[in-house]
C-alpha cells in the first residue's frame, strides 16, 4: 500500500505547494507534510536537500533539516532522531517521491554551504580544530621569500585534513567549499585559481594555512584550555 506521495497543489492557507505527504490514515506519521527544496553551493555547485516537516496540526513545530542526496533514504530515515517515527519503507517511499519529481522542487542558491548551513559559530570551532591540530602535531611554521605574503604558512595536507573533518563532528561539512571558504575569509595562502597550495618542488597538495593574528589568538586560546584543564584535573 502507498503511503506517501507526491502532491504539487497542496494547499497552505491561500497558497499552493509541492509536498510529499503521508496519505495512510492508521499511520503514525499521519497528517505529516514535507517540503523539499535543493540547496545549491555557488561555490562547488553541490547541491543539498532540505525537507521542512510539517504537521497538518497548526499547532505543531516546524522541523526543518538539511541532507545529502548520496543516501536519501538513511537521511529520510535519520528524522527518527527529530521524533518521527518514520520506518524503513517509510524512508524509501519519500526517497522514491523525491527522486521521481526532483526537477520539480525549488533551488536556493547559497555562496557557502559552511557559512549559511552552520553559521560562524561553527565556523570558528572549525578553526579551533585545526588550531588544536597545529598544536598537538605540533606543525612547524615554513616560510619561502618565493611567496606573495611575509607570513609563515602551516602545512597540513589535503589528505590529512580530510582526515581530521572526518575524525570530528564537522565531517558533514562540504571539503571544497570549506577549502573556498578558508580562502575567502583569509585563513589560508593559495596557488592563484586554487582552494589549495602546491610547492613547485612536490606533488602533494596542501592547506597552507597563513600564521597571521587570528589563528594565532586561536592557538593561545588552545593552549590555554588544554591547560587550564590540566591544572583542573590535578584538583
Amino acid at each position: 500500500m502507498i503511503k506517501w506521495r507526491f502532491n504539487p497543489n497542496f494547499k497552505v492557507g491561500e497558497e499552493e505547494i509541492k509536498v510529499i505527504e503521508n496519505i495512510e490514515a492508521s499511520n503514525v506519521n499521519s497528517g505529516i507534510y514535507i517540503i523539499p527544496t535543493k540547496i545549491q553551493n555557488t561555490l562547488s555547485k553541490k547541491i543539498m536537500l532540505e525537507l521542512r516537516i510539517q504537521s497538518k496540526n497548526e499547532d505543531s513545530p516546524v522541523t526543518v533539516v538539511e541532507i545529502g542526496l548520496m543516501n536519501l533514504s538513511k537521511g529520510i530515515l535519520d528524522l527518527r532522531e527529530y521524533g518521527f517515527m518514520l520506518q524503513r519503507n517509510d524512508a524509501t517511499g519519500i526517497a522514491q517521491e523525491i527522486e521521481k519529481n526532483f526537477n520539480s522542487f525549488k533551488t536556493k542558491n547559497v555562496d557557502g554551504v559552511v557559512r549559511w548551513t552552520y553559521g560562524d559559530e561553527v565556523f570558528n570551532a572549525v578553526i579551533e580544530t585545526i588550531a588544536e591540530y597545529i598544536l598537538e602535531t605540533p606543525i612547524e611554521i615554513e616560510k619561502s621569500d618565493r611567496l606573495r605574503i611575509a607570513s609563515g604558512l602551516y602545512l597540513i595536507s589535503t589528505k590529512e585534513f580530510k582526515e581530521l573533518l572526518k575524525d570530528s563532528q564537522y565531517d558533514c561539512l562540504d571539503v571544497s567549499a570549506l577549502k573556498w571558504e578558508l580562502l575567502n575569509k583569509g585563513y589560508t595562502y593559495c596557488n592563484r585559481g586554487r582552494n589549495d597550495y602546491q610547492k613547485s618542488t612536490e606533488a602533494t597538495r596542501f592547506l597552507a594555512f597563513i600564521d597571521s593574528n587570528v589563528l594565532a589568538e586561536k592557538i593561545e586560546n588552545v593552549k590555554s584550555r588544554a591547560e587550564t584543564e590540566k591544572i583542573e584535573a590535578k584538583r
